[in-house]
C-alpha cells in the first residue's frame, strides 16, 4: 500500500516545516497543500523541495476541505492508496504516525481517526471540549457508529473515495461530511489514541460562521439518513444473514434487539424520539413511523416502541387539543358536545397538531432525563469497581445544564433543581447510601432516619460543586485565607480533605509563586482536571500514585525543589497503604503516604480546609497549624511515629465534622472493607 502524509497549510509558516520534517521520518512522501496563504516567502517551494517535501498551492483561500480534495486528486493520479492528514500548527505529534501505519498495514477498508487525549491536559479550550461532545452525538445519530473524537483532524483517508463521493462542504465542516459519507459507504472506523498540544496554537476556526455551517450540515445529514434512499456503497457489502438468523434463532434475535444500543444515552435517545413521535397526530401509523426512524438511526427499537404506550389516546391527544385550543382562542375547551367533537373534528385535528408541537419536545426532554437517570443508576450498580461518590455523581449533560443555569445567573434555581435531583439519589442509590452510612452512624448516633441526613449530605455536596462552577464562570465569589503564616515558601505537604469547597482551595495553588504538584491516580486525572481548570488559566503537575513506590520518590524530589505537594489526606484508596485512627465514635482509615513522606523528608504537614459562607458568597481557606512527625533519616519510619501525626490530623477532621457535619464528604465502601 502506498501512503502519503498530507499537511493542509494556511498561515502556519512558523511550524509547518518542523511538522513536515518530523512526519517524513515515518512517511517518506509528505505533501504540503497551501490554501492561499498571503505570507509565503518566495523560496517556500524551493525550501520544501530541498527537504524532499512535495507542495501544492491554491491561489486563494478555499477552505481546508478543498485543500484535502486537491491533495486527494493529485495523490490518486500519482498512484497513492491512503493519505494521513495532520494539522500544520503543531497540534498533532508526528510520533503517533506509526499507529496509523500499523492499522493500514493489514486493512484497506477503514478510515482511521486519531482520538485526542483531553484528560491529561488542563489548557484545552472549553469550546473544543463541548464541540467534540456535540459533534460525537450527531455523528453517532447519523451513522449509528460511535466515534470518540469526530472533530480530530488527524486522520487517514482512502484516496479513491474522494473521487467517488459528491460533497457539499469545502471548509472545516468537510471533515464531518466525509467521515459520515465514508461510514455510510461501508468503511469501518478505527480509532487510535494520539497526543495533542494547545501551546501557542493559532486557529482559523470562526466560532459563528463555522458553527453555523456545521449546524446546517448536521441538519442535512440527519434528514438524508431518514430518507428511504440507499447510500452509495464504496466497499463490497458483506453478506447479510440477518433475516436467516430471525427464522433460525428467534429468541437470539429478540435478545439482540434488547441489547441494541443499550447504553444509558442510547436508551434515553430512543425513548425521547419515541415520545416525540408518539405525541404527534400520526393517527394509525405511530408504530410504523417510530419503527422506521429507529431502524434508520439504529436506535433501540424495543425502548422506542414501549415508551409510546405512555402517550396512547385519550390522554395525550386531549392535552394537545386543549393546549392548541388555548393557543388559538386564549381559553380552554370546556364544551364537549357532538358539535365540537365530531362536526368540528377538522378544527380539533389542527389544534392537536398545534399543541403537539409544543408538548412533544417538552415530553421528549422529560423522558430523556428520566430514562437516562434510571438506566445510568442501574448500570452503575452493576460495576464492580465503583469510584468515590464525589467523583461519579452526574454526567456531562447534567453538569452542562447546571452550568447553563449559573451562566444565566440562576444560582437559586440551580439549587432548587439540585435539591430535587439529590432526593432521587437519596431514595434510589442504595450503594451510595451504604458508602456514607459509616460516617452518618458515627456522626449522628441514634438520631432517627439516616436517609434524611444522607440527602442533606449529598445536597451540600451538590451545593459545593455549584459554588465552584459559579466561581469558574467569573461570577463574584469572595475568597479569603487565614493561617497563611503556617505555610512556608520552602515547600510542605498540603493535606486536603473532601470538605466543603475544597476545589476552590486547590485553585488558589495555581496563583503566581504558589504552584504545587498533586498526588493522584491516573484514572482520576480526568475528574481532577474538571475541578482544577474551572477558570481555564491554571496548570497543575500530577504525580502518579501508581508508579514506582506509589509516587513517593517523585513527591520527595518535588519537596527537595521547594515545591509543595498536595495530598488528599482523608480517604484511603483501595490497594494503598492506610493507617487507622480514632474518629468521632469510631475509627477512620487515612492514607499512610503523607506521613511516610513527611518522615522521609522532614517537612511539615499543613492541613487545608475550605469553609463556605452565604450572603455574601464567601469561601474562606484555612491553613491549620503544621503537624510534624519525627524525621526518619535513612532508617525505615516506625509506625507508632507515623501514628502520632495521623491521629493529630484525625482530631482536626473530627473537629471540622462536628462544626459542619454535612460539609465533610466521607464515603467508604463497606463491601471493600469486608473483603
Amino acid at each position: 500500500m502506498k501512503i502519503a502524509c498530507v499537511i493542509p497549510h494556511y498561515h502556519h509558516l512558523r511550524t509547518v516545516f518542523s511538522v513536515a520534517e518530523r512526519a517524513k521520518q515515518y512517511v517518506p512522501d509528505v505533501w504540503i497543500v497551501d490554501d492561499g496563504s498571503t505570507d509565503l516567502p518566495e523560496d517556500f517551494a524551493d525550501r520544501a523541495a530541498a527537504a524532499g517535501i512535495h507542495t501544492l498551492f491554491h491561489k486563494c483561500n478555499q477552505g481546508k476541505g478543498m485543500a484535502l480534495r486537491t491533495a486527494a486528486a493529485e495523490l490518486e493520479r500519482s498512484g497513492y492508496d491512503y493519505m494521513i492528514v495532520m494539522d500544520a500548527d503543531g497540534q498533532h505529534d508526528p510520533d503517533d504516525l506509526p499507529r496509523f501505519l500499523e492499522v493500514l498495514k493489514d486493512r484497506s477498508d477503514v478510515v482511521v481517526v486519531g482520538c485526542r487525549d483531553f484528560d491529561s491536559l488542563t489548557n484545552v479550550p472549553r469550546s473544543s471540549r463541548f464541540g467534540r461532545k456535540f459533534s460525537n452525538f450527531w455523528c453517532c445519530l447519523e451513522t449509528g457508529v460511535r466515534c470518540d473524537d469526530t472533530q480530530s483532524g488527524f486522520r487517514a483517508y482512502p484516496v479513491a473515495a474522494f473521487r467517488k463521493l459528491r460533497f457539499l462542504c469545502a471548509r472545516y465542516n468537510f471533515e464531518i461530511e466525509i467521515l459520515v459519507r465514508l461510514l455510510w459507504g461501508g468503511y469501518d472506523l478505527v480509532e487510535v489514541p494520539v497526543r495533542v498540544t494547545y501551546e501557542n496554537r493559532i486557529t482559523h476556526f470562526d466560532p459563528w460562521r463555522d458553527n453555523f455551517r456545521l449546524s446546517m450540515l448536521h441538519t442535512w445529514l440527519v434528514t438524508r439518513r431518514l430518507l428511504p434512499i440507499p447510500h452509495q456503497r464504496l466497499v463490497t457489502e458483506k453478506p447479510d444473514r440477518h433475516y436467516r438468523e430471525i427464522l433460525r434463532h428467534p429468541l437470539r434475535f429478540i435478545r439482540r434487539l434488547l441489547k441494541e444500543d443499550a447504553t444509558p444515552s442510547g436508551l434515553a435517545l430512543a425513548a425521547a424520539i419515541g415520545t416525540f413521535l408518539a405525541v404527534l397526530p400520526l393517527i394509525g401509523v405511530h408504530m410504523l413511523v417510530i419503527l422506521y426512524v429507529c431502524i434508520r438511526l439504529r436506535l433501540n427499537k424495543i425502548m422506542a416502541l414501549a415508551i409510546q404506550n405512555l402517550f396512547m389516546p385519550p390522554l395525550s391527544p386531549f392535552l394537545c387539543i386543549e393546549l392548541g385550543y388555548f393557543l388559538r382562542y386564549g381559553e380552554w375547551l370546556t364544551d364537549f358536545t357532538l358539535q365540537t367533537c365530531l362536526y368540528e373534528m377538522h378544527h380539533r385535528l389542527y389544534e392537536w397538531l398545534l399543541g403537539s408541537l409544543v408538548l412533544a419536545p417538552v415530553f421528549a426532554v422529560l423522558i430523556w432525563f428520566i430514562v437516562y437517570g434510571v438506566t445510568a443508576l442501574l448500570t452503575s450498580r452493576q460495576e464492580q469497581d465503583r469510584p468515590n461518590l464525589s467523583d461519579r455523581r452526574g454526567n456531562w449533560l447534567g453538569i452542562g445544564f447546571f452550568k447553563l443555569l449559573l451562566l444565566c445567573r440562576g444560582y437559586r434555581l440551580a439549587l432548587g433543581c439540585a435539591y430535587i435531583v439529590t432526593w432521587f439519589y437519596a431514595v434510589f442509590d442504595r450503594a451510595a447510601y451504604r458508602s456514607a452510612l459509616p460516617y452518618l452512624e458515627s456522626r449522628f448516633p441514634g438520631k432517627g432516619s439516616k436517609r434524611r441526613h444522607f440527602h442533606r449530605l449529598i445536597f451540600e455536596l451538590a451545593r459545593m460543586l455549584l459554588v465552584s462552577f459559579r466561581a469558574g464562570t467569573g461570577e463574584k465569589v469572595i475568597l479569603k485565607e487565614t493561617g497563611v503564616e503556617h505555610t512556608t515558601p520552602d515547600g510542605q505537604i498540603l493535606l486536603f480533605a473532601h470538605f466543603s469547597c475544597w476545589q476552590l482551595a486547590m485553585l488558589r495553588l495555581g496563583d503566581a509563586g504558589r504552584t504545587a504538584r498533586i498526588m493522584a491516580r491516573p484514572d482520576k486525572n480526568g475528574n481532577l482536571d474538571k475541578y482544577l481548570s474551572l477558570s481555564g488559566k491554571r496548570k497543575f503537575d500530577v504525580i502518579s500514585t501508581e508508579g514506582f513506590a506509589g509516587g513517593l520518590l517523585d513527591a520527595a524530589a518535588s519537596l527537595e525543589e521547594k515545591i509543595s505537594v498536595v495530598v488528599m489526606g482523608d480517604r484511603a484508596v483501595d490497594g494503598a497503604a492506610s493507617i487507622q485512627v480514632p474518629f468521632l465514635n469510631g475509627t477512620i482509615d487515612l492514607p499512610l503516604s503523607p506521613w511516610l513522606l513527611a518522615a522521609r523528608t522532614d517537612v511539615p504537614v499543613v492541613p487545608v480546609f475550605a469553609e463556605l459562607q452565604e450572603k455574601p458568597l464567601t469561601v474562606t481557606i484555612h491553613y491549620g497549624e503544621p503537624i510534624r512527625v519525627p524525621p526518619a533519616g535513612n532508617r525505615k519510619p516506625r509506625k507508632e511515629e507515623l501514628q502520632t501525626g495521623a491521629e493529630a490530623y484525625g482530631k482536626v477532621l473530627a473537629a471540622m465534622a462536628q462544626k459542619d457535619p454535612y460539609h465533610f464528604f466521607c464515603f467508604r465502601d463497606r463491601k471493600a472493607e469486608k473483603n
